[in-house]
């Protein structure tokens, strides 16, 4: 259907978010091209980024023969090609989608789940594709994802709230100055630490919040200065 005139177009559905009525397969491919191609093309447009390092590649799902998934997932040992991890990420999110549809939203990470790991190696292996990273088998990334994935998704999480609640603190201050950048004050900004060890004074306090330290005229980050080293 066409939009009545004079009224816009509605917006295209969110990428990673599945439609009513859409198939865990149809689901699964708009969900490979918006990040694998199309998000790849947007950081392509930005050619200046790719001026002095090698640009990333897209992975063309039309352009793939994928090979049966579920042999593919059994080879633990060996690295998978694009085309194999492609073929595992697409099987993966069907099954999720289709056969675990109530934990969708609820379903966490958990190396001993083959769903869960499919999509993991095949997702980051695909990754490393686009980036020219050299690929993992399966078994590499299960022990470095057992490792690390619950400490990188809480700390990022802690992290990136406190980000975002300075980043309120400068826009508030940036409003007050008429939207000159350059009269904004950061003095109510303040970096926080975390209490690893509850004890003194301080035992109740996990998160201590601290004055940011005023610009040091000599230290070249503070400054925005470049050194020259001959």
């Amino acid at each position: 259907t066409r939009p009545a005139a004079g009224r816009p177009a509605p917006p295209p559905p969110p990428p990673l978010k599945q439609q009513e009525g859409e198939s865990g397969a149809d689901f699964a491919r708009r969900v490979f091209s918006a990040v694998f191609e199309d998000d790849v093309q947007r950081l392509l447009n930005m050619e200046v980024l790719w001026e002095k390092r090698r640009p990333p590649v897209k992975v063309e799902l039309a352009k793939l023969a994928l090979p049966d998934a579920a042999a593919t997932a059994r080879e633990e040992q060996r690295a998978w090609s694009v085309e194999e991890s492609a073929a595992v990420l697409l099987a993966s999110v069907e099954r999720i989608f289709t056969q675990r549809a109530s934990e969708v939203g609820s379903l966490a990470f958990d190396k001993d789940d083959d769903d869960a790991m499919d999509f993991v190696a095949a997702a980051a292996n695909l990754r490393c594709a686009t980036f020219h990273i050299p690929l993992q088998s399966r078994w590499e990334i299960k022990g470095i994802a057992g490792r690390i994935i619950h400490a990188i998704a809480t700390t990022n999480a802690v992290i990136a709230g406190f980000i975002v609640l300075e980043a309120f603190k400068v826009l508030r201050s940036v409003q007050a100055a008429g939207g000159d950048l350059s009269k904004a004050s950061i003095d109510a900004c303040r970096y926080c630490v975390c209490n690893r060890h509850l004890s003194g004074p301080k035992e109740n306090q996990l998160l201590l919040r601290m004055r940011l330290e005023a610009p040091e005229p000599k230290c070249y980050v503070c400054t925005g200065s470049t050194p020259t080293l001959e």
